[in-house]
């Protein structure tokens, strides 16, 4: 979708040039923790979570009088799509709500259901398209591997298996999350993902990343 903005680079998106800034009078330079940014790339996905696919709905906490009771959550892990891009940092993009009903065209429901069995291979044959046999290979890999906790990221690269996906062209959106921190916890530097207190003692920032206006075609 959004064919007419430009192609970003994956490691344009990795390292904003735009998180860069100075104070008036450009006496200091520093680097800002996140920026509210949009970005059109392309994409492959190396890992998701949560691991079982029917944990990608979850039941909405409060949900109001039009509210639906399930609504999609889940991670997927992507490095660039572009095999000539040396960028190898992983951003982890959020697919929720509304934005995963656009990616995958289906509605969010008890997955875990016992009549669920078609909605689930439904899911999972949308996925196919995106990730290819990502799915299997993880869950080969599990299966040798138990104790790997149930949102632990696995990388197909770490592990030393190359699943048969193809990349995917998406926009992602950049900003930044708010989560309490020790002081002793912090650095001078900020590091690649925007870790740095901007919030006084006690509070931090990180970068974050969204997919949305994307579809599996």
């Amino acid at each position: 979708m959004h064919p007419d903005v430009p192609l970003s680079t994956y490691s344009s998106v990795v390292h904003s040039e735009l998180r860069a800034n100075q104070t008036p009078q450009n006496r200091i330079s520093y680097t800002l923790p996140f920026i509210n940014v949009k970005h059109r790339v392309h994409l492959r996905c190396t890992d998701f979570y949560p691991h079982d696919i029917r944990d990608f709905a979850r039941t909405v906490i409060d949900p109001g009088p039009s509210s639906k009771p399930w609504e999609w959550m889940f991670y997927l892990v992507v490095v660039a799509g572009d095999p000539s891009d040396p960028e190898t940092h992983r951003i982890h993009l959020q697919v929720s709500r509304t934005d995963a009903e656009v990616l995958l065209r289906l509605p969010a429901s008890n997955l875990h259901s016992p009549t669920a069995s078609r909605a689930v291979e439904h899911l999972r044959s949308k996925l196919w398209m995106l990730w290819g046999d990502l799915e299997e290979c993880k869950t080969r890999f599990l299966a040798a591997n138990p104790n790997i906790e149930a949102n632990e990221e696995w990388s197909c690269m770490n592990a030393g298996i190359a699943p048969s996906n193809v990349p995917f062209e998406a926009c992602v959106e950049e900003f930044g999350v708010r989560f309490p921190c020790a002081r002793s916890e912090m650095n001078d530097e900020i590091d690649i993902d925007g870790n740095q207190n901007f919030e006084g003692e006690g509070m931090c920032w990180t970068r974050a990343w969204r997919l949305f206006d994307t579809q599996i075609k």
